[in-house]
């Protein structure tokens, strides 16, 4: 089970970084299409081109922001401790579903699994904080019961 999270935790690392790596590049092409834009005699033209350009380096500054705070979560999660209870860095098995309490990511494919990357702050994940093998918890609106934890 040890060796599962580690690949889930991998596979969430890579992708959150390819994701980082996306952001940088849109960011320097905003700033380079920047650059590229000259003052002409259609002055209002320029002042809403360059308008919409900062609102787009806005919105892709917010979004590494929030990449980098998931990124640094994933990194802060040991694979040294066996898990007792369900907290953040918990791998949970239920009945037919796997999920990692780490950052809101939503689904993921390892080995062939899907694997859900839900936030602590989630409502599966509040319902099942606390909570150890064997328990019963509603997800969903439906009764499962945590198989294993890691």
């Amino acid at each position: 089970m040890q060796n599962k999270k580690q690949a889930i935790l991998a596979a969430l690392k890579s992708t959150l970084e390819s994701k980082v790596s996306e952001v940088k590049s849109s960011l320097q092409a905003l700033d380079d299409s920047g650059e590229g834009e000259t003052k002409s005699s259609a002055g209002d033209k320029y002042e809403t081109s360059r308008e919409m350009i900062n609102q787009e380096r806005t919105k892709f500054s917010q979004v590494l922001q929030d990449l980098t705070s998931q990124l640094q979560v994933v990194n802060s999660i040991s694979l040294e401790s066996q898990k007792e209870k369900v907290e953040l860095g918990a791998l949970v098995e239920l009945d037919g579903m796997t999920l990692i309490i780490s950052v809101p990511f939503g689904k993921l494919d390892v080995e062939g699994e899907q694997v859900f990357a839900v936030s602590i702050k989630s409502p599966v994940a509040q319902s099942l904080l606390g909570k150890t093998t064997g328990d019963e918890v509603l997800v969903n609106k439906k009764k499962m019961t945590i198989k294993t934890l890691c």
